[in-house]
């Protein structure tokens, strides 16, 4: 490999990444299979035709849901998606100088009550760096595991990593394994803040450049 091919190699695995730093540490959660979306709310029972007697405690209060709109309805529970235009604004944060990244295709993210599953769509990622070096990662498959969510961030505890990557760098065939560790430090174990608003979730990653954003909305 030339020392110019060395230095593409190592932009393009630095910069994949979406979180390349670690977030907050949570607890897992456990669950075997992809949960449906859905979460229960406890509702208040009707009040009765007696009237009240004239002083009464306030009610407990119940777990509270997230009333936030989602992708079901109960973000973060749903399934959401990014792609290619979703992922630009975080890859000019992320990139270093004279690289330029260009995503296509998109991942979606299935998050149920205590599992997750992320899939590739057709992605790709294209690394152009200043002297005609160009990289290019077609990623495909799946990240399965357990999901935390606490309020303000969100844990993935992955179980099951079967994503795939076909690597060229100026067409000649490249190792995978970077690239693919990559995209698990992304979409594998890790804590990450997260704020609904609307129909969308915004997810902060920690990069090499800093903090850099990405917005899911409804599959």
């Amino acid at each position: 490999m030339t020392p110019r091919s060395a230095c593409a190699a190592a932009a393009f695995s630095a910069i994949v990444v979406l979180a390349g730093c670690g977030g907050s540490d949570g607890e897992s959660g456990s669950g075997s299979t992809v949960a449906d979306g859905t979460s229960n709310v406890t509702l208040a029972e009707a009040p009765t035709s007696e009237p009240a007697p004239e002083s009464t405690s306030a009610p407990e209060p119940t777990a509270a849901a997230s009333t936030v709109a989602g992708a079901d309805g109960d973000c973060p529970v749903g399934t959401w998606q990014v792609d290619g235009a979703g992922l630009e604004p975080f890859y000019a944060v992320a990139a270093p100088p004279d690289v330029v990244f260009t995503p296509s295709g998109r991942f979606v993210i299935e998050i149920g009550a205590d599992t997750y599953a992320a899939t590739a769509e057709g992605f790709s990622l294209e690394m152009a760096i200043s002297g005609g070096v160009t990289m290019v990662a077609d990623v495909s498959g799946a990240v399965t595991g357990t999901v935390v969510d606490t309020g303000s961030t969100i844990e993935f505890v992955e179980t099951m990593f079967d994503l795939d990557a076909d690597v060229t760098m100026d067409g000649a065939v490249m190792p995978n394994d970077t690239v693919l560790g990559a995209f698990r430090e992304t979409f594998g174990t890790g804590s990450r803040p997260y704020v609904c608003e609307g129909s969308t979730m915004t997810v902060t990653y920690d990069t090499p450049s800093g903090p850099a954003v990405v917005v899911f909305t409804p599959a």
